[in-house]
């Protein structure tokens, strides 16, 4: 008998599972697009250091949410065998290890953050308050992480979507109050994030644990600390971990690097990596489709159909990155009025700056979001390791050393050359795991 809810390549069950997953991934985003942008209206200093100290709590952070994702992985082959009361077993592992990190990781690094705030003097004071916050907070994306899991895994990510966008809302309300009304600046921005994100845990595991849950998937029933699961979670999740990490480290180390060289420099960087985040919603729903869509489809042992929905996905990137690089190159003015209201007018060096940053996002977008739907397919079977020190090592050699090199000789007095250096670094990045996709070496069971 076939069963009803069966993932297959189809155009019309990729977008059920993608549709959801990028609304989610852009509602998410627009989360850190909407607090830079607010506190921006407080000041420019203060968007550099909201950057800035964000970048350095999510290296903290992500080396557990590497770790808390790769239990979609089990889901998904759960799932695609049909052994329904399995599932819950990987997501009450990550559920621990998030309660565990919190008190003996965030809390004690929270404490001593006014220790490991490397910024400008101009940021220091906005960028600590933020940053302190944070740290204390450390452990909710990976409970988040590891509570999404249970949908996305399944291929239910229209909960995940209606959740992160209420939280959304609700973010941008207490940004707005935090900041604009009760002018707490980038504590401000903090704060909103830390409840918003607090509320999205709780109705997640609200529906985590409701009946029909607890019936089918067995939720509160198999809360059993399982070592074995723990242990292959870690196994697979440390390299993406170690590559977050790392990928997190280098893109701090460039925001500090153009903030330490001119104060311009800084904040032009600073609203490229909005613009950017802005977009990159697109790539990462794919990932997150892609891994939860192969997984299954590895579960039910389909290689045919994974090579399928990998053309597919492709191609509605393809698309998508024709149409998000005509404003955005040619319409350019049009932007920098939009911005102008923020932060207070876009004209000369600045107005240069971005403008460069608007052409050379398009193009990094398109290469680096073709890397993310390659390296979702390789999560799906597990293999972490090869992708991982192939895009770390191609983001330090060509890129990130090359920064310093310049910013250690005073030459780093313009965003041309670190855009060059990043398109360098994902283009041979992208062919070296393109090339591991094509060997199949990644395809296999793991449960």
């Amino acid at each position: 008998m076939k069963r009803k809810t069966e993932i297959n390549s189809s155009y019309s069950s990729l977008l059920k599972v993608a549709i959801p997953a990028i609304l989610t991934s852009l509602s998410a985003n627009l989360m850190y697009f909407i607090d830079r942008t607010i506190v921006a209206v407080h000041s420019s200093e203060a968007m550099y250091a909201v950057t800035a100290s964000g970048n350095f709590v999510a290296i903290i952070t992500w080396l557990f949410v590497g770790v808390a994702s790769t239990s979609e992985i089990f889901v998904g082959q759960y799932n695609g065998q049909e052994k329904y009361d399995k599932i819950p077993i990987p997501i009450w592992q990550m559920i621990y290890m998030s309660l565990i990190i919190s008190i003996v990781i965030f809390l004690p690094i929270g404490y001593f953050a006014e220790h490991i705030c490397f910024l400008p003097e101009y940021a220091f004071e906005e960028g600590l308050a933020y940053q302190r916050i944070l740290l204390y907070f450390g452990a909710i994306p990976s409970l988040f992480a590891g509570l999404a899991a249970f949908y996305i895994g399944r291929g239910k990510t229209v909960i995940i979507t209606i959740v992160v966008v209420l939280g959304n809302i609700i973010n941008a309300a207490l940004d707005y109050f935090f900041v604009l009304v009760e002018h707490k600046g980038a504590a401000g921005v903090a704060i909103a994030t830390v409840i918003a994100e607090g509320m999205q845990i709780l109705a997640l595991a609200i529906m985590f644990l409701s009946k029909r849950n607890r019936e089918k998937y067995q939720t509160l029933k198999n809360r059993s600390f399982d070592k074995k699961i723990l242990i292959d979670c870690f196994k697979i999740g440390t390299p993406l971990s170690i590559g977050n990490f790392f990928s997190i480290l280098a893109w701090w180390l460039i925001v500090v690097i153009t903030g330490f060289s001119s104060k311009t420099l800084g904040i032009i960087y600073g609203i490229g990596v909005n613009i950017y985040v802005l977009i990159s919603f697109f790539a990462e729903g794919l990932n997150k489709a892609v891994a939860a869509i192969a997984s299954n489809m590895i579960g039910m042992n389909d290689i045919e159909s994974i090579k399928l929905t990998y053309k597919r996905f492709v191609f509605l990137l393809t698309i998508f990155s024709i149409l998000t690089s005509i404003p955005m190159i040619f319409y350019q003015k049009a932007a920098f009025s939009v911005l102008g209201m923020f932060i207070g007018g876009i004209d000369g060096e600045i107005a240069s700056g971005v403008s460069v940053c608007l052409t050379y996002t398009c193009l990094v977008f398109f290469v680096e979001a073709i890397e993310y739907v390659t390296w979702g397919t390789l999560v799906a079977g597990g293999d972490t390791k090869y992708p991982t020190i192939v895009s770390q090592g191609c983001l330090w050699c060509f890129m990130v050393i090359p920064a310093a090199i310049m910013y250690y000789f005073d030459k780093l007095d313009s965003v041309n050359s670190l855009y060059m250096f990043m398109l360098t670094s994902f283009i041979v990045s992208f062919c070296l795991i393109y090339r591991r996709y094509r060997s199949m070496k990644w395809f296999k069971k793991l449960v």
